[in-house]
């Protein structure tokens, strides 16, 4: 039987002999299958796949076997489909350093369906070992968001983008040009656009959420808009508008508990305006949270699950 060839997704190349080394943990996805063969996502690239797959739409975790120039060859992993190993049990696996970082980590990637290398994750670790547990809780979901783009391999840009995203000292408007130039890794992930802006008395940024087919600003309408605004009256207040269906609906994040009532108030307002111009308007949700980077508000399509498997891709 003549083995398919590899798809690579458009602008991504990569040598699969670094990328997908024998033994390491991935997560795939089946898009579309047609017939017996099957397109499948691992790694930020797309496969042509032959095997026991389950039905599209679906993902599950699998072991890399072996790695030709023209073939990758995925372990089977018998039994019924169950839920990943808490991050606790992959630090053992993997072998990597004790302490409460690798679980936090682990948690972040698995949350995003990032291949399992140990190399990558010591990277992490390794650059994020100086900072505070509460600095690390607001690096991590960062750090493990910038692996899902084009750009996190080039350390440079990477490192632009998080000094933007975190708000830090040392951030330039370089930042946000490596933000919108970057291009989502994964079929079916938002892309995100970052917008600054300045008034008299607040400032903020606005994100434009695109929908989940890897193109920034391709459709007539964003699914979702983001806004963070700092005044010197409200603190930091963060809004997550999403569109679905002809209906919106919102998420709103305040800086204070007693900040709760008066904008609960001010959405109830919103809502009789929006209505009374022809819009239908759902749940409007108003939480005193902290909300540290756009990253803890995206989410992955699917969660990852396990999956017996069989697979020639």
């Amino acid at each position: 039987m003549q083995i398919p060839g590899i798809i690579l997704q458009p602008g991504i190349q990569q040598d699969l002999s670094v990328s997908l080394q024998p033994g390491r943990t991935v997560a795939v996805e089946v898009l579309e299958v047609n017939g017996a063969q099957a397109t499948v996502r691992l790694a930020g690239q797309l496969f042509q796949a032959t095997g026991e797959l389950p039905p599209a739409g679906q993902s599950f975790w699998a072991v890399v076997e072996s790695v030709k120039p023209d073939v990758l060859q995925l372990r089977k992993l018998d039994g019924p489909p169950v839920k990943p190993p808490a991050p606790a049990i992959l630090v053992r696996l993997l072998d990597l350093p004790p302490g409460p970082d690798g679980p936090k980590l682990l948690g972040e990637l698995l949350k995003w369906q990032l291949p399992l290398d140990r190399h990558l994750l010591l990277g992490l670790l390794s650059a994020g070992k100086n900072l505070t547990a509460a600095e690390k809780a607001v690096y991590w979901p960062v750090r493990a968001w910038l692996e899902t783009l084009d750009i996190h391999a080039d350390a440079a840009k990477v490192h632009q983008a998080i000094n933007y995203l975190l708000g830090n000292d040392s951030a330039t408007p370089k930042g946000q040009e490596v933000l919108n130039q970057a291009q989502p890794l994964f079929p079916g992930q938002e892309a995100v656009s970052f917008f600054t802006f300045q008034g008299a008395n607040f400032n903020g940024e606005l994100y434009i959420v695109d929908d989940r087919d890897g193109k920034k600003q391709a459709q007539k309408f964003p699914s979702g808009l983001v806004v963070r605004v700092h005044s010197p009256a409200l603190g930091e207040t963060w809004v997550h508008l999403v569109h679905n269906d002809g209906t919106l609906t919102a998420r709103v994040a305040v800086a204070e508990e007693r900040f709760v009532h008066p904008v609960q108030q001010a959405a109830h307002n919103l809502r009789t305006k929006l209505t009374a111009l022809g819009y239908r308007v759902g749940e409007i949700q108003v939480t005193a949270r902290p909300v540290h980077s756009i990253c803890e508000l995206l989410r992955p399509d699917l969660e990852p699950t396990y999956q017996p498997l069989n697979t020639t891709v």
